[in-house]
């Protein structure tokens, strides 16, 4: 009888500590921080792109990505974009030590297009990937 009451102690203590260790914790302190700080720096590179400030908004890309598009080619293609954009909502981040996710709603006219649909206002949803490399938050280009 007391080697059952021991065994029956040992399996629900086993099935506690499973329990435990499959809780979902809440995000840490730093990936919250992490959040905010990605937030802004997200909103921070969009308006540069509105306001065609192309210099600034580089500054954000990964040194990997700078490395290998100069600034001058970068400044090319961003110009060459047939947008206008209007406006941006940056939706809360998701982060996980040193990758956060975040996504930007743009709204935009296609500038140039036929017939008055350059007027049309559209929306578009993104998903950016923004990884930090020593302590710095870089956007990830896909």
């Amino acid at each position: 009888m007391k080697t059952r009451k021991i065994a029956a102690l040992v399996l629900l203590l086993s099935v506690h500590v499973v329990l435990v260790g499959c809780a979902v914790a809440p995000p840490a302190p730093d990936d919250e921080v992490s959040a905010r700080t990605v937030e802004q720096l997200a909103e921070a590179r969009w308006r540069a792109i509105m306001e065609r400030d192309f210099e600034r908004s580089y500054e954000f890309y990964t040194p990997g990505f700078r490395d290998t598009m100069r600034m001058v080619d970068y400044e090319r293609e961003m110009a060459r974009r047939p947008f206008r954009y209007l406006g941006l909502d940056v939706q809360p981040a998701d982060c996980e030590g040193d990758r956060c996710e975040i996504r930007v709603r743009l709204t935009y006219q296609a500038v140039g297009a036929p017939a008055g649909q350059h007027r049309v206002r559209l929306t578009q949803d993104l998903t950016e990937t923004w990884i930090r490399l020593e302590d710095q938050w870089w956007y990830a280009r896909n």
